[in-house]
């Protein structure tokens, strides 16, 4: 199969009819050297994105393939590492550029910077300076991607006999690292020999979690962090239900860990809901969860240990469910297949499949707040979402105890557009981001421009809007506080229904 898209990929380079020549060099984003051996692809921008011509940069990292009119996707791939995309500015995630193909459109001096993957490596050891085997290390990344800021817990090792720990294969960003650990003669969370324990670090190695600052991780850079742990004394966490419970019961520790992200200590399964732990000092939430019997069960609990033990009792209840339907406006042939709920604090999402009528049905949703997503490809776009008749603000809601009906998703498949080219001086400017705002709209938009400059936003309900150039690829258009600046020197735009705008934008001096 390999041999057969490498030989398809030369006879397209070398000789098909129709096609123009995408060439450049493939380089290190922060050695400036060349890139030799990497597999460099043109993909198709739309399902089912399939590969149109692919060949490995040479000695110099030049590359030279051919596309037929279009636009199209490039994008590298190097062994043990995610595709990079033309025109990110990260390892992985983020804006791209795409390329506009065709008669009048040379592409045969494209510079692709792939950014060299990041580790973060160390040693745990306590007081006495021995190494602590089997000690837990958490990393929290708090990123820029897709205009919103996400603090969420993204990995986690443990350490050798060596004491020592390493993640590799990251990208450049703001990281918290936790640690936690009990002495080699603990096991477990239960009572054991003593009743000692270490207590957790945060980053830069405080043991308040509001007292955690991060650390930037550079594109490349492989960055040690060692850790030494003390010995505290333990406290009983004596967990009780009001209720029998049947079947299997899990019990989650949650650690409440730096940025609001929750970092796991512990988690017992077993029969029964009584159980007892010993815990360092700090703050924690404890978790139930019952999945057996004729309906899922839940509790929660926020829980302060400080000097003394501490005993919760929970109360169980059914999950909540959460029911809706996606209604479209305009002529479309097919609809959204897949919602998404995304849990604002942690970034995790579950989904569901729509009927064929637009409706959806969430069974089980831990209480938390959350964000609707579709799943639907490119000419939607949200109208509004709405609990009832009442529409949510920030396209966000509450999940608690109570089920909730009636999430009403209204999406647009047509509308108008606003397109054009964004200039630096005289050039055209590719990777620019253009963001549309709206005042009536849930969230705002955003394109980064592609190899000629170019946007184009699409299904844009008519009404008035803000349009700009934002000060960097990364920046965080969906938090207002970011936005309100740049709006006193926005241009407005007026989309009347179903219109086109043509309108080419200028990068500000302030952004060059």
């Amino acid at each position: 199969m390999i041999a057969g898209l490498l030989m398809g990929g030369l006879l397209f380079a070398q000789a098909a009819p129709n096609t123009f020549e995408v060439s450049g060099k493939v380089v290190d984003a922060v050695t400036q050297r060349s890139c030799a051996g990497m597999r460099v692809r043109i993909q198709q921008q739309e399902p089912p994105f399939r590969i149109l011509s692919e060949t490995k940069s040479g000695d110099d990292g030049g590359f030279q393939l051919r596309a037929p009119e279009g636009k199209f996707r490039l994008l590298v791939d190097r062994r043990g590492l995610p595709s990079q995309y033309f025109g990110s500015q990260a390892l992985v995630g983020g804006f791209s550029s795409d390329l506009v193909v065709g008669k009048g459109k040379p592409l045969r001096d494209l510079r692709f910077l792939v950014y060299p993957p990041s580790s973060i490596s160390g040693t745990v050891t306590d007081e006495s300076g021995d190494p602590v085997a089997s000690a837990r290390v958490q990393l929290v990344e708090s990123s820029r991607i897709l205009g919103r800021r996400r603090s969420a817990h993204v990995a986690e090792v443990f350490t050798n006999d060596l004491g020592a720990y390493r993640f590799g294969g990251l990208r450049a960003g703001t990281y918290y690292l936790v640690v936690s650990g009990r002495p080699w003669y603990q096991t477990d969370l239960r009572s054991t020999v003593d009743s000692a324990t270490f207590a957790p670090l945060f980053s830069p190695g405080v043991r308040n979690a509001r007292a955690a600052v991060p650390f930037e991780l550079s594109a490349g850079e492989d960055k040690t962090v060692n850790h030494l742990l003390s010995l505290v004394p333990a406290r009983k966490l004596e967990v009780e239900c009001a209720t029998r419970l049947p079947g299997r019961v899990r019990i989650q520790i949650a650690l409440v860990g730096p940025a609001g992200v929750d970092s796991y200590f512990g988690v017992q399964d077993g029969g029964g809901c009584d159980r007892t732990f010993e815990v360092p000092p700090g703050s924690y939430e404890v978790r139930l969860l019952n999945p057996e019997g004729s309906e899922a069960l839940s509790a929660r609990a926020a829980v302060e240990v400080t000097n003394s033990d501490v005993k919760v009792s929970l109360s169980p209840a059914a999950m909540a469910s959460v029911d809706g339907a996606v209604a479209i406006k305009g002529p479309t042939n097919t609809r959204p297949t897949l919602i998404f709920l995304e849990d604002v604090k942690t970034g995790r999402t579950i989904s569901r499949q729509t009927t064929s009528d637009g409706k959806f049905h969430f069974p089980a949703v831990m209480q938390s707040s959350y964000r609707v997503r579709v799943g639907a490809s490119r000419g939607y776009h949200f109208e509004s979402v709405a609990l009832g008749e009442e529409p949510l603000k920030g396209n966000r809601f509450e999940v608690g105890v109570d089920s909730l009906t009636g999430l009403n998703v209204r999406m647009i498949a047509a509308g108008g557009r606003v397109r054009g080219r964004v200039f630096e001086g005289d050039v055209a400017k590719p990777g620019a981001l253009v963001v549309l705002v709206s005042e009536r709209e849930l969230e705002p938009r955003a394109f980064a421009t592609d190899s000629d400059g170019s946007y184009d936003i699409e299904s844009v309900p008519a009404g008035q809007f803000k349009i700009f150039v934002a000060p960097r690829l990364d920046f965080l258009f969906e938090e207002p506080l970011e936005v309100a600046p740049l709006l006193a020197n926005a241009q407005t735009v007026i989309v009347a229904k179903d219109a086109t705008v043509e309108l080419d934008l200028r990068v500000p001096l302030a952004v060059r």
